[in-house]
């Protein structure tokens, strides 16, 4: 397999490698890549492999902001579903690298479940409600990293446990299509 075949698919921090594109005039290997936001960026391969090139520059924007507790953010679903994954990362010894901002982000940027196509909200009241926006790791074992995680609905991360074979079925068919391990 050629070198090229082998970067291709592969990830970066938040950004996974789509094709090789012309080599700059100095020779470097420039590739198209998409990040966790989805802007399409083109990287020098030498950056994406150093970890200086790990996004688009959206994890700045985000990671730049103050910190959650000082914009009020303490009691939104993102906010809870943030401090929820901190803590089951820790106890299970998990890597974990989202702020709370990220995952507010992704949730805003999330409006229906890619599995199931239902549209996400959060019920009134305690607990979710099977239309209620939930992480979900793409590889457990990774643990909770900002190219590791989408949003689900309750219902469809719940089938993982308890879902029928017609249910599972298009859980894989949508992680055949999304997911390259």
């Amino acid at each position: 397999m050629s070198k090229k075949m082998e970067v291709i698919g592969k990830i970066y921090g938040g950004l996974k490698v789509l094709e090789a594109r012309e080599s700059d005039k100095h020779g470097q290997s420039k590739w198209l890549c998409r990040c966790i936001c989805g802007k399409e960026i083109v990287a020098l391969g030498n950056s994406l492999k150093s970890g200086n090139t790990k996004t688009c520059g959206c994890l700045r924007k985000i990671s730049g902001r103050k910190n959650a507790t000082t914009h009020g953010l303490r009691n939104t679903k993102g906010y809870y579903l943030w401090t929820g994954a901190k803590r089951r990362a820790k106890q299970k010894g998990l890597d974990f690298n989202m702020t709370v901002e990220f995952v507010i982000d992704l949730i805003k940027n999330t409006k229906i479940c890619p599995i199931c196509k239902r549209q996400l909200k959060c019920g009134k009241g305690s607990g979710p409600i099977p239309s209620s926006p939930t992480l979900d790791r793409f590889i457990p074992e990774k643990g909770y990293m900002i190219d590791n995680v989408c949003i689900l609905c309750h219902h469809c991360n719940l089938l993982k446990n308890n879902g029928t074979s017609l249910e599972h079925r298009q859980i894989a068919d949508w992680i055949d299509n999304n997911i390259t391990l």
